[in-house]
């Protein structure tokens, strides 16, 4: 047996090509010829249900130069069929459209399983002509432009919906605070509370360091639907050839953005990445984003902070800042983050969400943070975080990519985040065991 780690997506150290002889009468269906086993350990966390993303490569790997049609993959559980999908990526990790199906390594096994409880599966496959199988979608999409036309995708699934802003057809002639969310989430709704006030244009999930308010040249293109599986489905926005210009018109920066908005079928998270491909670059360069965000629906004095930046947990409690005499405040502030996490929670309703973000990506030669810094407090419609990626020495053309996930948080404790943050985080991950090559 291999055995590989799994972080979201699979690391796997693969043993050399064994063929095991099987016993026929646990065989799912003896129309298909050749399975592979699959052992996902238990990892139990904030939610019962957890994302699982194999790398092709890893599969590969086990399969030798065995054949295999993509129309023939069924994933099972013993008799059942479990939903998953394959999602194609080119050789640079960009998602290719609908249509190609030829496995390459880069490409992506999608799935869900449960988290607290060891799931033994195995990938059946085929050479021979076999029906492509279909699994009804977990994630809700919708087209439009949603509340006072802010945005132009909404995605929900298990009690949580994000509504994502481009440009396209908003209009651009409304207060120009309605441009900081261009390319980020404006509306997000989490056990029937929206947690993004509609007072107040300017606030947002995940504002980035590319906002296109202010020229007409930079341009957010419309929030499109890139994967529509039945497992993971992803919005992306682009904007090409952002440049922001010195004082004599001198480009500083020139660079093509691409963000992802996924979500997977009953998990009420989801993950933001953003890679910027810079053609021109100062050596030395601040990414910030700032979340604005309520985790009860609306500021007051039950809201919390847990925050971890120092490696040590601190609460912090808007109950005790007298928020009726200070309108707005700060709270933490720390310019090198140990662990990459914080939440709100409103203590009454116990509700809040957790942001999760890291630089980098795992196994690339990509740049890393030399710094990573967070900063909080609260405003007079919402609470307000920083998170900032600070880099030194860097050379065009580089690319710089930035990862976030967002956890809705029900009747949770700091603990549990840490936990669910140290999954995320660490190459360790989700332990998944991929084994021989079985024939009937």
């Amino acid at each position: 047996m291999a055995r590989c780690r799994h972080f979201l997506t699979a690391f796997v150290l693969c043993s050399r090509l064994t063929i095991a002889e099987v016993n026929e009468a646990d065989w799912w269906d003896d129309r298909w010829e050749s399975r592979l086993p699959i052992v996902v350990q238990a990892q139990p966390g904030l939610h019962t249900n957890r994302p699982v993303v194999i790398h092709w490569e890893e599969i590969t790997r086990a399969l030798g130069n065995a054949e295999v049609r993509p129309s023939s993959l069924r994933l099972v559980d013993k008799e059942k069929l479990i939903p998953f999908q394959i999602d194609h990526r080119d050789e640079k990790g960009r998602i290719l459209p609908p249509g190609n199906l030829v496995l390459d390594p880069q490409d992506e096994l999608v799935f869900v399983c449960r988290s607290e409880q060891e799931l033994k599966l195995h990938l059946y496959f085929s050479a021979l002509p076999k029906p492509l199988v279909a699994f009804p979608g977990g994630v809700k999409v919708t087209s439009g432009r949603g509340f006072r036309r802010r945005a132009h995708q909404t995605l929900s699934t298990a009690g949580m919906e994000i509504a994502v802003q481009g440009d396209g057809l908003l209009d651009r002639s409304a207060h120009q605070a309605i441009n900081y969310g261009r390319g980020s989430v404006v509306e997000l709704i989490w056990q029937r509370v929206n947690l993004i006030s509609h007072v107040n244009w300017n606030i947002c999930m995940n504002q980035h360091p590319f906002s296109s308010w202010t020229g007409g040249d930079n341009r957010w293109q419309m929030v499109k639907l890139v994967v529509d599986g039945p497992v993971r489905k992803v919005v992306a926005a682009k904007i090409t050839n952002f440049r922001k210009r010195d004082k004599d018109g001198r480009d500083l920066i020139q660079v093509d953005v691409t963000r992802t908005f996924s979500m997977y079928s009953g998990v009420p998270h989801f993950d933001i990445e953003n890679v910027a491909r810079f053609s021109q670059v100062p050596p030395d360069w601040t990414a910030t984003y700032a979340d604005r965000f309520l985790p009860g629906g609306r500021r007051d004095a039950n809201d919390v902070l847990w925050d971890a930046s120092t490696g040590k947990l601190q609460k912090f409690a808007l109950a005790e800042k007298n928020l009726d005499a200070n309108p707005r405040g700060e709270l933490v502030s720390h310019d090198k983050v140990v662990d990459g996490w914080y939440a709100w929670i409103d203590q009454k309703v116990k509700t809040g969400l957790a942001v999760f973000y890291r630089t980098g990506k795992v196994g690339s030669d990509e740049p890393s943070a030399d710094a990573v810094g967070f900063s909080a407090g609260w405003r007079m419609w919402s609470n307000i975080n920083w998170m900032s990626f600070r880099y030194e020495g860097l050379k065009a053309p580089t690319t710089l990519r930035h990862r976030f996930r967002v956890i809705g948080l029900k009747d949770a404790v700091p603990e549990q985040v840490a936990v669910e943050y140290r999954i995320w985080a660490s190459d360790d991950g989700n332990w998944v065991t991929i084994g021989n090559l079985e024939r009937r």
